[in-house]
């Protein structure tokens, strides 16, 4: 696949549910306790990542296709696109999984004009940057991201940390809600 500047991609692939131990996950869980694999039950997910190296979106793509499916991935290439996207999509994302340093409009600008948007600012959102930087790490919270992840160098950990970031109860993860919980593992 040959990428275009300023385009983004969708890819779709089924969704197999089971929890982070490999049991079917149950059908009475807690409405307030949800997860987004568990709503993927009734609907197709859509997740979008914003990052502007194409070995990372490559990576992150193919990690996603091997961890679930029945997902559809939607590829912005900068901050600037991803906007565009937000602005023009229906059904808005599930998920948001942006990074920081990018062109033309980075993750904190993107960040802060999303949750300023009346229609967006509930959107779970991913940081996924490879700084450790606490001091971006700490704006990245204060702007109101619901997580923290620095990018993995290995495949594996990417496909395990996707797994357990779809598993878990965004409910629990609302922006500026809980530090201890903010920086993923």
């Amino acid at each position: 696949m040959s990428t275009v500047l300023g385009h983004s991609y969708s890819f779709k692939f089924p969704i197999y549910l089971f929890s982070s131990v490999g049991i079917p996950i149950e059908e009475s869980a807690s409405p307030q306790f949800i997860s987004l694999a568990q709503k993927a039950r009734h609907k197709t997910l859509n997740i979008y990542l914003a990052d502007d190296d194409s070995d990372d979106r490559d990576i992150f793509r193919d990690a996603l296709a091997e961890s679930v499916s029945g997902i559809n991935l939607e590829l912005a290439i900068n901050g600037k696109n991803l906007i565009s996207l937000l602005e023009s999509s229906n059904p808005k994302p599930d998920i948001i999984f942006l990074d920081l340093n990018m062109p033309l409009k980075n993750g904190f600008e993107c960040l802060e004009e999303i949750r300023k948007n009346k229609e967006l600012k509930s959107l779970p959102i991913v940081i996924y940057s490879t700084t450790s930087n606490p001091e971006q790490v700490k704006k990245t919270l204060i702007y109101g991201a619901n997580l923290f992840w620095q990018k993995p160098s290995d495949f594996n950990s990417i496909k395990k940390m996707l797994h357990k970031i779809l598993h878990m109860p965004f409910d629990n993860y609302l922006p500026k809600a809980k530090k201890e919980h903010f920086i993923l593992k």
